[in-house]
């Protein structure tokens, strides 16, 4: 019976190396990319949350679930149980819920700068039609990234934790109004 001389090993050991060094930074860039992913189906959510809170005259929600890791948008609507009795919290028809990737969570959630911290917890517009500043922070396995909603908005400021950040300016209290851009 003849067994494997140490050449043969050696071949098949680079062999391996070599496979490992074309596979394993495929796959830090498969993470990556679903890190991204996952924090722009967040903030696509936010945008939605922004644009029905400007267009509609009910009062939305954004409802997160630690435990399942999803986040979704919900109105405040007519029971279709009890068309005459009070609006009760559905879940949005229009838009999807966010299923976070696994090793994604939101790691803090703050409305008007309070933390919100009940499990599973939800953001909503006042009865008013005004919402607060939301301001998630997500961590995933290659991203740490800040997610900003405000008031004011259509859309949410992205932050990426080591990266310059960019802060807003009144163009009008600066008496910088009417420039051209």
């Amino acid at each position: 019976m003849r067994g494997f001389s140490l050449l043969e090993v050696m071949v098949v050991a680079a062999i391996l190396a070599l496979l490992a060094a074309m596979i394993i930074p495929r796959m830090a860039s498969v993470n990556r990319q679903r890190d991204e992913t996952g924090i722009d189906s967040i903030a696509d959510l936010l945008r939605m949350f922004a644009f029905r809170n400007g267009s509609m005259t009910q009062e939305i929600a954004l409802w997160h679930d630690a435990e399942t890791g999803v986040l979704s948008l919900w109105i405040k609507d007519i029971d279709p149980q009890n068309a005459e009795g009070a609006r009760v919290w559905q879940e949005d028809r229009l838009s999807m819920p966010v299923n976070l990737p696994v090793g994604m969570e939101i790691q803090d959630a703050l409305a008007d700068g309070a933390p919100v911290s009940q499990t599973p917890w939800t953001i909503a517009t006042r009865p008013d039609g005004s919402r607060p500043r939301i301001e998630l922070r997500v961590v995933g396995e290659t991203k740490q990234t800040t997610i900003v909603l405000e008031p004011w908005a259509t859309g949410p400021i992205r932050m990426d934790l080591g990266e310059a950040t960019r802060s807003s300016i009144d163009l009008d209290r600066e008496g910088r109004g009417f420039e051209r851009w």
